[in-house]
């Protein structure tokens, strides 16, 4: 997997007058995680890390560099977490992870869908019911996608997680039984089954004597 460089600033300043500055500079507040390292508290460019979560996600291996270190806080991560602001849907805050890459990593990994499946043809709607998977390998071995065929789906047919063909060394960590794809039936391929003008006369006559039993104090006869 190629990595992909990225280039911040060291954050001294914490606080909401802090973070009121970076965005005025086009950045965001953010925090590298390690186990030797602690917590780095650092500001990325808004711009570089929107473009990295839309192209990549999160499973990127990243090269992130501190501007003005002499290459000691330079650390190999991956995306952790990202917070949007719940009204703008602003990316407003962003975690590394530092990686080892002798050791194995959990992250998600989109699933892309190829093909027309057959039952298309015949009007069924293909609905995704999951975009990501989780997988657990060495980062070096994560993939960028992992692409399903769908072409031979028919109507009503479905794929699970279990049903995707991994690379050697990626394992996959979801719920192997969770839907990732069905191709719809049609609701206008569901009707209600038809009902003769003599099956609604006989249902009718059956009530009106039902009725006229009961009134004359009968035992209704059960059908």
């Amino acid at each position: 997997m190629t990595e992909i460089n990225l280039e911040v600033d060291n954050r001294p300043e914490k606080g909401k007058h802090a973070r009121n500055i970076l965005a005025k500079e086009g950045k965001i507040p953010g925090v590298v995680y390690g186990k030797e390292l602690g917590n780095m508290s650092i500001a990325v460019d808004l711009s570089d890390i929107k473009k990295i979560v839309r192209d990549f996600g999160t499973s990127k291996i990243i090269d992130l560099r501190v501007k003005g270190s002499k290459g000691g806080d330079n650390q190999t991560v991956m995306v952790k977490d990202i917070q949007y602001d719940p009204v703008r849907r602003e990316l407003i805050h962003v975690d590394f992870q530092k990686i080892d890459m002798a050791h194995k990593v959990k992250t998600n990994v989109r699933v892309k869908l190829v093909g027309k499946p057959v039952g298309a043809n015949r009007g069924g709607a293909l609905q995704q019911q999951m975009r990501t998977v989780e997988v657990e390998c060495l980062p070096a071995a994560i993939p960028e996608s992992i692409t399903v065929d769908v072409s031979a789906l028919e109507l009503g047919e479905s794929l699970h997680v279990f049903d995707l063909s991994l690379p050697e060394g990626v394992k996959v960590t979801s719920d192997p039984d969770a839907l990732l794809a069905v191709v719809a039936i049609p609701r206008a391929s569901v009707t209600e089954p038809e009902v003769t003008p003599a099956e609604v006369k006989e249902a009718t006559v059956d009530k009106e004597t039902v009725k006229k039993e009961a009134a004359d104090g009968a035992e209704p006869i059960e059908s």
